[in-house]
């Protein structure tokens, strides 16, 4: 859960490069050389593996871009040490019971109340719990929300953070952007791969090869001395 100042405030945040939530928007999708790139291109994949993950768990499909953008602000592009220690997208907090089914994980910090972090065997066992988070509510629990809006709306209502949620939501708004530009991006790729490597191949087919030239020349000098005797 993200705290009150939130990362996307922190200039060496590495998804945003925003100083100011005000920048946000203009400056969290400057990709600054293959490196960013890169780091882009993790975060992407990882949210494609986080969706699968959470439609196993039974995660309304719906829902899934939500919840997805969301693994990934909290997590910090996936980098995060509870995301990696913990196998806990989220930073759902233990709360030694059995229907968890997780363990008492890496200390949380102060601005979040101390306590500790869940800790799930799999990322699979985190989806499952994530799940039953977002299935707090009844009828107005996140996992029935019907736009990003309502459903940050939603998260904040239970208490899952406390920071301001038009932030909340402008942050999983732009990664949910940045992702699907990313997965353009990587279709025009592949489009212009397929094509290339169809020009190459009809091309071939009209290339000779070294054997053949050699043979044209050699035909060549056989008629040259036929035409001189």
């Amino acid at each position: 859960m993200a705290d009150d100042k939130m990362s996307l405030l922190n200039p060496l945040a590495p998804i945003y490069y925003a100083t100011h939530p005000s920048e946000l928007m203009e400056k969290a999708h400057e990709i600054k050389g293959d490196k960013d790139l890169n780091r882009y291109r993790f975060q992407q994949n990882s949210m494609e593996q986080v969706k699968n993950l959470l439609y196993a768990a039974g995660v309304p499909s719906d829902i899934i871009p939500f919840a997805a953008a969301q693994t990934a602000f909290e997590t910090n592009g996936y980098k995060s040490h509870i995301s990696k220690a913990d196998h806990n997208l989220s930073g759902i907090k233990w709360i030694n019971k059995p229907y968890q089914k997780a363990t008492k994980g890496s200390p949380a910090p102060r601005n979040e109340g101390s306590g500790y972090y869940a800790r799930y065997a799999s990322f699979g066992a985190w989806a499952n719990d994530f799940k039953r988070i977002l299935s707090i509510g009844g009828a107005n629990a996140p996992i029935h929300a019907t736009d990003l809006k309502e459903y940050v709306t939603r998260l904040h209502d239970n208490g899952y953070f406390t920071s301001n949620p038009d932030l909340y939501y402008t942050a999983l708004a732009r990664i949910m952007q940045l992702n699907e530009g990313m997965k353009q991006a990587q279709g025009r790729e592949l489009t212009q791969a397929k094509e290339d490597k169809a020009a190459a191949d009809e091309a071939n087919k009209f290339k000779m090869p070294w054997w053949g030239w050699a043979l044209i020349g050699l035909g060549g000098i056989v008629v040259l001395k036929k035409t001189l005797e």
